[in-house]
């Protein structure tokens, strides 16, 4: 699978792409403003959240057309 067809990827991965960090992503995950899932076997306390590119990207370009600041 090549990148153009990757839906979901880690806080790393979307670190790369759009330089935006963990805390920025957990918050506007946390808001709604983007989609994520967390994925984890039952029982466990941790796992890994995934965030859909798709909602990344409808977000940065909502915030070009709106051209205001993220607010945290």
């Amino acid at each position: 699978m090549n990148a153009q067809e990757q839906e979901y990827a880690t806080y790393k991965e979307v670190r790369a792409r759009f330089a935006m960090n963990r805390f920025m992503l957990y918050t506007l995950a946390r808001e709604g403003k983007i989609k994520s899932v967390s994925l984890r076997r039952p029982g466990k306390r941790w796992g890994i959240r995934l965030f859909y590119l798709p909602s990344v990207r409808e977000f940065l370009e909502s915030q070009e057309e709106e051209k205001r600041p993220i607010n945290h």
